[in-house]
């Protein structure tokens, strides 16, 4: 027992003077090349586009992901009201609930889930 106590009190000098020489190296090399050093996740970059910082919420278009709205309306419906919303949309499958399906993610399916008188039983999104 005392030797392996031995061993793991010297394991954890030994990852305690790891990480002291190697944060130290990466703020060397940082002040090299004139960054910050550290860059901790509030102080990470965004690319650039032109020139420009990109900001995710005004580059990007917004489409809809959920349409809560169609629960209880024909599915049809809300197969076209989802193509118009979304163009990003190139498929929409309408199944009844319980139906098996993949468990793939795809950004450009919809799945709208129906009861026997084709209403929407549940929010129809993306996936």
């Amino acid at each position: 027992k005392n030797k392996l106590l031995a061993m793991a009190k010297l394991w954890n000098v030994f990852m305690l003077f790891f990480l002291s020489l190697f944060f130290q190296l990466n703020e060397a090399f940082n002040e090299v090349q004139g960054k910050p050093a550290f860059a901790g996740p509030g102080m990470i970059e965004k690319p650039s586009i032109g020139g420009d910082k990109f900001d995710e919420r005004s580059e990007r278009p917004q489409y809809p992901m959920k349409w809560k709205s169609l629960v209880g309306t024909d599915a049809n419906y809300a197969a076209e009201v989802i193509k118009k919303e979304n163009t990003n949309v190139k498929t929409v499958q309408i199944l009844k609930a319980g139906s098996p399906v993949t468990m793939d993610y795809r950004t450009d399916r919809v799945r709208i889930f129906v009861d026997e008188n084709k209403q929407v039983l549940n929010a129809p999104r993306i996936g």
